[in-house]
């Protein structure tokens, strides 16, 4: 009987937060889905990037550097938030 409750508790201990998380998720995703579209963003696929600026841009491997500089800051801010090393 007591290993029963002890299993019931630990199997709810474990669902409670799953499910907590499932419905955060669930009602962020509403929430994201209620926002009103800005109107500059409907009209971002008529942008033309031109060729020459595309070349340029692989040339100098802009895609890689900006992964580069976000991991950067990325680590930067979640080695400040150590107590020791921040």
């Amino acid at each position: 009987m007591l290993g029963d409750l002890a299993h019931w508790l630990t199997d709810f201990l474990l669902w409670l937060p799953r499910e907590l998380f499932a419905f955060f998720l669930s009602q962020l995703a509403e929430f994201l889905a209620g926002l009103p579209v800005p109107e500059w963003l409907t009209y971002i696929a008529s942008v033309i990037v031109p060729p020459g600026l595309i070349w340029w841009l692989g040339l100098l491997q802009i895609g890689l550097a900006v992964k580069l500089c976000g991991g950067a800051w990325m680590l930067r801010f979640l080695l400040r938030r150590v107590p020791i090393v921040g």
